[in-house]
């Protein structure tokens, strides 16, 4: 992953581009939020879920808080969807198309894993209402 922590500003815009352009649904939630902001946010937190690959137990914490702050932000399950192929494609935009092809598996296996453990976070909200 060292590829896209170096070029994470790439990343976070591609990501943003992407999701707005085959989302556009997405865009009510974003209306309030500065997009600068939000690609900063988006930066750190990737530059922490990295950061805690090697300790489940603190990485699985930090993603269930995260799905937890986004209820606010009025995320649904179905929003999820929406971002893991816009973070897919990303990745594929970063890495280059061959590089993503050998790492695919990987790649598919570790956004569906943030994006799970973030929705597991934001049900705690829901069961709690």
């Amino acid at each position: 992953m060292e590829d896209v922590i170096k070029n994470l500003d790439t990343f976070v815009d591609f990501f943003y581009q992407d999701f707005f352009e085959n989302t556009p649904e997405i865009e009510i939630i974003f209306r309030n939020t500065e997009l600068t902001l939000q690609k900063e946010q988006l930066k750190l937190g990737m530059q922490k879920i990295f950061s805690l690959s090697e300790n489940r137990e603190e990485l699985d914490n930090y993603l269930e808080n995260l799905g937890v702050r986004h209820v606010a932000y009025e995320v649904g399950p179905e929003h999820y969807e929406f971002a893991k192929k816009s973070m897919l494609k990303a990745f594929k935009h970063v890495l280059g198309n061959e590089a993503c092809d050998r790492r695919e598996d990987l790649l598919v296996e570790f956004v569906d894993y943030v994006c799970s453990k973030m929705h597991e976070g934001a049900k705690t909200i829901s069961k709690a209402a």
